[in-house]
Order: C-alpha cells, then sequence, then structure tokens
C-alpha cells in the first residue's frame, strides 16, 4: 500500500539518477535502511541537497513507492560538518556507513544501533580516536546481526577455547592449538587470539560508546579487533567493502 512517512535518518549512500536526481541510501532509527530518490538534487538550490550529504542526519519525508520511495522533504539536524575536517575519521565513518548500508535490510529497524551510529558521528567530529569507536560499532552490528565471531569454542572439535588461539575467517570462529595445524598457517585471513583481545571484544559489548576512549588498549588490540570484525564481514555477510581497502591502506602505511 503506497503512502506517505517520516523517519529521522542519517544519509549512508549517494549514485546519480537520471540527470540531477540521486538515490540515496538513508539509515533510520524507525524503518531502518531506505533507499529513496531525489529529485533534483543536483540543482543549485535543491532543497533536498543538504540531506544528501553523506552523514547528514535529518527529518525526512517520503513517498512509498513499489521498488524505491522518493524523498518529498528533509531538514537536516546535524551535519557533522567538523568531521570532513578530519580525514582518518572521515575514512572509518565511511567504512561504518557502508557496513551500514550492506549489512542492514530495508525495512527492518534497529534502534539501538541507530543511536549508536548517531553517537559515534558525534564523537568522531568531535575528536574521538576513530578506531576504537568504530572497531565497537563494527562488533556489535555483528552481534545484534547474528554473525558475531565465536570466541569461546573451538569450531572444530566444540571444546572451550584456552588462552591462545587462533580466529579462523572461514569457521567464523577460533581455532584451539590442538586443532590448528601447521597446514593452516597464520595468513591474511587468520587473526591469533590472546586474552587481551577476548577480554577487549567483551568489554566492548558492555562499554557506553562515550567512555570507550577510557579503555586502556594498545592501538594493536584495536586493530586485531577491528581486524576480525572485517573478516566476519567478508566471509559470513559475504560483503567486500569499498572501504575496507582505505583501512588496510592505512594500516600498510
Amino acid at each position: 500500500m503506497s503512502g506517505t512517512y517520516r523517519a529521522t535518518g542519517v544519509t549512508l549512500m549517494a549514485h546519480k539518477y537520471r540527470g540531477t536526481g540521486r538515490v540515496l541510501t538513508f539509515f533510520t532509527r524507525e524503518r531502518g535502511k531506505v533507499e529513496a530518490v531525489a529529485q533534483g538534487v543536483g540543482k543549485p538550490g535543491s532543497s533536498l541537497a543538504p540531506a544528501a550529504d553523506l552523514f547528514a542526519l535529518s527529518e525526512l519525508f517520503f513517498a512509498e513507492g513499489r521498488n524505491l520511495h522518493r524523498l518529498t522533504q528533509a531538514r537536516v539536524i546535524e551535519g557533522f560538518e567538523d568531521l570532513r575536517k578530519r580525514p582518518v575519521a572521515l575514512g572509518y565513518a565511511g567504512f561504518w556507513a557502508e557496513l551500514l548500508a550492506k549489512a542492514t535490510e530495508p525495512g527492518e529497524p534497529m534502534p539501538e544501533t541507530f543511536d549508536e551510529f548517531v553517537e559515534g558521528l558525534g564523537l568522531l567530529a568531535g575528536g574521538y580516536d576513530p578506531l576504537p569507536v568504530v572497531a565497537t560499532g563494527a562488533w556489535r552490528l555483528l552481534l545484534r546481526l547474528g554473525v558475531g565471531p565465536d570466541m569461546d569454542n573451538c569450531a572444530r572439535c566444540g571444546r572451550p577455547a584456552p588462552a591462545a588461539t587462533v580466529f579462523v575467517a572461514a569457521e567464523g570462529s577460533v581455532v584451539c592449538p590442538d586443532c590448528f595445524t601447521d597446514a593452516n598457517g597464520v595468513s591474511e585471513t587468520s587473526v591469533p587470539i590472546r586474552p587481551p583481545l577476548r577480554s577487549l571484544a567483551s568489554t566492548v559489548c558492555e562499554m557506553p560508546l562515550a567512555r570507550i576512549n577510557r579503555v586502556r588498549a594498545q592501538p594493536s588490540l584495536w586493530e586485531d579487533l577491528l581486524r576480525v570484525a572485517r573478516l566476519q564481514v567478508r566471509f559470513h555477510l559475504g560483503l567486500d567493502l569499498k572501504a575496507d581497502e582505505y583501512l588496510r591502506q592505512m594500516r600498510a602505511g
């Protein structure tokens, strides 16, 4: 049934559509992911143009369509302009936004994830270290989607994981030393797991996002946590994110 509705959402992605139009992907609090056409956004003075900017938090009005909805009105609540002054934070935010755009389903609200994302954008714009913020956001999203990495039990023998294990991307889980043979090898698709990393994974599930910078953990631990999340996205959601290449290059640099 066609109709109109209002939602509060963040712009995740934008693609050109028929001249000056755009197809916009929003993550909304009320309806989850929404894909909508915004006509005339590319024209000077368009009233919809500010809401088409990536990461803009807006009050949005839509007309429902058979395939794509249509954005009819929009009022920007927060543009997070300072985020654009921080290139590294902007890159991490892009990864988080692309993950939400591709891993979530239309019409399935995730209000807790929405609130967390908006809070996270504010923290990134305010100068927080982007690595812990985005690693936490990605880890929690995987858990809510039901594809969180299993850090507690060996994927092959089923026994409780010992202190030192290896996360194997193809398994989506840790593998104990008895099952992890030399033939497996430590590679780009596996991550050694030690007690500090397992403890960090547990901590980020409970710690308020605004306090995540108080967690005493080496940057390498945060990098490994995000790497496990990225591998899980690739192997168990089947997603190759464009922003993932940016994170790889940044880590290599």
